[in-house]
């Protein structure tokens, strides 16, 4: 059990880590490519958690040996059990916000009907090579359903024909893996759009991008001007999305 536990933590180290720089983060960016459980791999403190429960383990350990010295010490004798109890309650007491959804922090909610409603249109027309720009252009952003800010949940809730942002938007963030695709639109596609260069249709094409998806959330006001780009017309607008369709 102990080696057990000195792997999981030396794995939880290794994967805290990241990708940003090091040794590891070669093998660390293998995980986030290649291996599917890794595909949420954005934020390496994740698997701290492996750490913890390490801690953990030792840390039980370390207070079973103390309860049994401590009982054999004619001194003590009468303290040990006093003594274990507050150590018990310690981990309580340093989190007293974990209890009832950690103060309310945590709840469920569920996607907007409409979101379900456009996901069966992607699904019966965005086929092959069928590619859905999704705006506003953030990794992290505001959501009304969710009342926070959050991961952008587009390329999970519609499908792996999502193309999105994966900037994380802060200032020495390098740890985040982007694809040619991504970088096309951010460094080529967005500043036409945002100058309403009718050439972007061209580009959008060329991108195999066949659906414009904008989510009415966070900034999306400032995208108003797809309405009026040639080459993309209004496919579906519902109260939290606009479908946009790029014409042949």
């Amino acid at each position: 059990n102990m080696v057990a536990m000195l792997v999981i933590f030396a794995f939880g180290v290794i994967l805290a880590l990241g990708t940003a720089s090091g040794l590891l983060a070669p093998f660390n960016e293998w995980l986030y490519n290649s291996v599917p459980f890794f595909a949420g791999y954005r934020e390496p403190q994740k698997f701290a958690c492996l750490i913890v429960i390490a801690y953990a383990y030792f840390g039980a350990m370390a207070t079973a040996y103390s309860y049994k010295w401590l009982s054999r010490q004619p001194r003590f004798k009468e303290y040990s059990f006093a003594a274990m109890t507050v150590v018990f309650c310690l981990p309580l007491l340093s989190a007293p916000l974990m209890f009832w959804g950690f103060h309310g922090q945590l709840a469920v909610a569920d996607y907007p009907v409409e979101w379900y409603a456009i996901n069966d249109r992607l699904d019966a027309e965005c086929t092959g090579d069928c590619v859905t720009l999704f705006l506003p252009w953030h990794l992290y952003m505001n959501y009304s359903f969710a009342n926070r800010v959050i991961a952008n949940p587009a390329p999970k809730f519609f499908g792996s024909y999502i193309l999105s942002s994966n900037d994380p938007e802060l200032e020495g963030a390098t740890a985040y893996s982007t694809t040619e695709a991504q970088k096309t639109v951010q460094q080529t596609i967005l500043p036409k759009l945002a100058a309403a260069d009718s050439t972007v249709i061209d580009d959008l094409r060329a991108s195999k991008i066949k659906f414009v998806l904008l989510a009415k959330e966070f900034d999306y006001e400032r995208y108003n001007y797809l309405s009026s780009l040639p080459g993309l017309q209004v496919s579906i607008e519902t109260p939290t999305l606009i479908l946009y369709e790029v014409t042949p």
